[in-house]
């Protein structure tokens, strides 16, 4: 089992990393004309760090509650124009229903939550999972302990 979840880890980061480039590539592109690429001016290595940024607070809509009281803390580390977005989410105990408008890669740096897709099928996920939202998924969050993740998104 460990050499599956290693492989698939590897196919995960190495899908990311290609993503990445498609979308630096179309940036640069879309700038041909410019005197510099888009990312020529950025800094070219983020760590994923959160201290001194001020988090944007939200809970989830009234009407997707089930349970709890959740707040959801977000940490915008970068972004692109182009709608790819590279963040840490944070959300306290509760459950609520979701429906992602946007593909997005996760991993779990704490906590405890299970994602249960509407067909049934529950995902237990914790500190060092980490997995895919396609756009579209309708599931629920139950946050079982306050969770914690890295993410990458792209917005269509």
């Amino acid at each position: 089992m460990s050499r599956k979840m290693t492989v698939g880890t590897a196919f995960v980061t190495a899908s990311i990393l290609l993503f990445a480039v498609c979308v630096y590539s179309v940036a640069t592109a879309q700038n041909k004309d410019a005197e510099k690429p888009a990312c020529e001016n950025v800094p070219k290595f983020i760590m994923t760090d959160i201290s001194g940024i001020e988090p944007e607070i939200s809970r989830p809509a009234a009407k997707d509650v089930i349970s709890g009281n959740s707040e959801f803390r977000f940490w915008k580390l970068d972004s692109l124009k182009e709608g790819v977005t590279f963040a840490v989410w944070e959300s306290t105990p509760g459950k609520w229903k979701y429906t992602s408008p946007q593909w997005e890669y996760c991993r779990i740096l704490s906590g405890v939550t299970v994602i249960t897709e509407e067909n049934g099928k529950s995902h237990t996920v914790k500190a060092g999972d980490s997995f895919l939202l396609k756009p579209g998924i309708v599931c629920t969050w139950d946050v079982r302990e306050t969770t914690r993740k890295e993410l990458v998104s792209y917005d269509f």
